[in-house]
């Protein structure tokens, strides 16, 4: 077991592909039936309504972790697994979100990040074929700290509202349990290449 930690938000590809060589490991030709690339990293940036976020700075940070930092990553991924002696089957699963479909008040960098995403990865779909497969999943409402700062900071209160009586009468989701939806799909495998597929849906 290998692991790294980096700011997404600030490597390129050169540094991905040092990263991802050395989780691999360099020293030998790995053989594996399936490799699983999970895009989950992610903030939610500011809370606040459109018309008062103005830090042009914090914009392209924001975007540069959640929308920017994939699309290198990705590609470094593919090379590095193409490279392998042994052909095995490859996933790319993009974190998705029920707000990459529906506009939430207060949550406009957050939904346009999401969307950008599904768009990317349905993209690289309809680009790969049958070479790899590809999921944007949306993992539901989850009980998670990423909610928690939802419901601290969010601008607008009809939204925090929401979220706060979903933790009040437990209608957020474990990440648990959200989770085993994401490899029932995968293992089941019959989802369409680039699909957006919700918690709920499946």
């Amino acid at each position: 077991f290998r692991s790294a930690k980096v700011d997404l938000g600030s490597c390129d590809a050169e540094t991905f592909e040092c990263i991802l060589r050395d989780t691999v490991g360099s020293d030998y030709d790995p053989v594996f039936e399936i490799v699983i690339l999970v895009h989950n990293a992610g903030s939610l940036g500011a809370l606040n309504y459109l018309a008062n976020i103005q830090d042009l700075n914090a914009i392209n940070k924001f975007y540069q972790l959640n929308v920017s930092s994939v699309i290198p990553l990705t590609s470094v991924f593919l090379k590095i697994i193409r490279g392998f002696s042994t052909k095995p089957k490859i996933f790319v699963v993009n974190i998705s979100s029920l707000c990459a479909l529906s506009p939430t008040k207060s949550l406009s960098l957050y939904c346009s990040a999401k969307a950008a995403r599904d768009m990317l990865f349905k993209n690289l779909a309809l680009e790969e074929g049958d070479a790899i497969r590809v999921l944007n999943y949306a993992p539901g409402p989850l009980d998670n700290d990423m909610q928690d700062e939802l419901r601290a900071l969010c601008e607008d209160p009809e939204v925090k509202e929401m979220f706060t009586k979903m933790k009040e009468t437990n209608q957020l989701l474990p990440v648990k349990t959200s989770v085993e939806k994401l490899i029932l799909i995968l293992k089941e495998n019959k989802f369409e290449s680039g699909k957006h597929i919700d918690f709920y849906d499946y």
